[in-house]
């Protein structure tokens, strides 16, 4: 990732093979760089809908960000689609990583929390260097393979927008 401020709080959609994926209706969704995978970001907007109709803005154990609402939507999205739910802060260089994924309504990765080495990590955070960091390893776990000098992060282009608002932009 650069060296330069970011917060980036987003379902990724992955197609499943032999399933027609279908898009959620009145939600931004941005197009990633691999294949047919999708970018819903997790905005104000996003967010206090999936909490409206799932009932729910507690936070999930271990992450900043992510509510049960959104979790329980993104399971209910992979019914037709793997979903990645990816929360990443970076300041300088420095930063840290939150992932889980889900197929078919179970969760096939994760939870996993990691930060890069240059502060000590706060649990359930630990300390991981780029290739090792949620993302890259939740994209890898999901068949997503990186393209030297790329990591995954990279080259599935979600180093296109550093802010999540910055996705759900026309």
């Amino acid at each position: 990732m650069a060296a330069v401020a970011g917060v980036l709080e987003a379902l990724v959609l992955l197609p499943v093979p032999g399933l027609v994926p279908q898009l959620p209706d009145d939600v931004p969704v941005a197009e990633l760089t691999v294949g047919d995978a999708r970018l819903i970001p997790s905005t104000d907007a996003v967010r206090a809908q999936c909490e409206v109709a799932e009932g729910s803005s507690d936070k999930v154990a271990g992450f900043r960000e992510l509510t049960h609402g959104l979790a329980d939507w993104a399971e209910k999205l992979s019914r037709r689609w793997t979903v990645l739910y990816v929360h990443c802060e970076f300041w300088a260089g420095d930063g840290t990583h939150a992932a889980i994924a889900w197929s078919q309504g179970s969760v096939v990765f994760g939870p996993r929390f990691t930060r890069t080495p240059n502060e000590p990590p706060e649990p359930p955070y630990e300390a991981a260097d780029r290739p090792a960091m949620a993302i890259n390893a939740a994209l890898r776990a999901l068949g997503v393979r990186a393209e030297p000098p790329a990591d995954e992060f990279a080259t599935i282009g979600l180093d296109r927008h550093r802010w999540t608002a910055e996705w759900a932009e026309p």
